[in-house]
């Protein structure tokens, strides 16, 4: 059996983490994928559940799906005041790296953003997420093989700070992420249901719902998606005397 027909027709579930960030995520994830042909997808209480029906035609438009969100919902256009020209800038509460630029365009370092990578990275993720025996250190499922570590990228908390989480002075864990939390963490950046306010070379702050179930957060966060102020730099909050 080759590797396309073991994709296609998988049923994949991810249940909940009981993390804001990953649950955040899990929710996030659905809204891609309800957008793109190819897949199935079930939100239930406890469960994201997906099945890949067209390898092809899913990895095509989930790839589209994650360029769109990350030009529109990371990036924010603004003009430079020395020069008069406008260029893409990453929104400053957003813990990605920025990559070299392209053709004078600031891209993301980061595989899933990347366009020379992005396509690469998708394959990677879903030819290696069946169990296997490596074991997950955020979400404990089993994996064949592992596709990247954990670092802020996917989960903003993690930090080679001791006195802070410090997980990543545990060098023989934090790099045992399994291929589905990778996305689900690394994709929320693309959540645009992030409440944030940014205080210029201070601190950001940003907020997201803790609701310890998955339809009942969706219901919550399709509230003020809509709402909210959209290709703002440092606050998406809309404020009305």
């Amino acid at each position: 059996m080759n590797e396309e027909a073991k994709v296609e027709g998988i049923k994949v579930e991810i249940p909940i983490y009981n993390d804001v960030w990953m649950d955040n995520g899990v929710v996030n994830l659905y809204r891609f994928l309800d957008g793109v042909d190819g897949v199935n997808v079930n939100l239930k209480t406890d469960t994201l559940e997906f099945e890949i029906a067209e390898k092809e035609r899913f990895l095509k438009g989930f790839e589209d799906e994650i360029k769109q969100k990350r030009d529109s919902v990371i990036f924010v256009t603004e003009k430079d005041d020395k020069t008069g020209e406008r260029r893409n800038i990453k929104k400053d509460f957003v813990l990605l790296q920025y990559g070299k630029k392209v053709e004078g365009t600031n891209v993301l370092k980061e595989k899933i953003y990347s366009d020379s990578e992005i396509s690469e990275r998708l394959e990677q993720i879903f030819e290696n997420f069946v169990s296997g025996v490596s074991s997950c250190i955020l979400c404990g499922r089993t994996y064949r093989r592992g596709i990247d570590k954990l670092k802020q990228a996917v989960y903003p908390l993690v930090t080679k700070i001791r006195s802070l989480s410090g997980v990543r002075t545990l060098k023989e864990q934090y790099t045992e992420l399994c291929p589905l939390c990778y996305p689900v963490g690394s994709l929320e950046w693309c959540d645009d249901g992030i409440i944030y306010r940014v205080f210029p070379t201070s601190h950001s702050l940003v907020f997201i719902p803790n609701i310890c179930d998955f339809k009942k957060l969706n219901e919550s966060k399709s509230k003020w998606i809509n709402t909210v102020l959209t290709g703002e730099r440092f606050s998406n909050i809309r404020i009305e005397f």
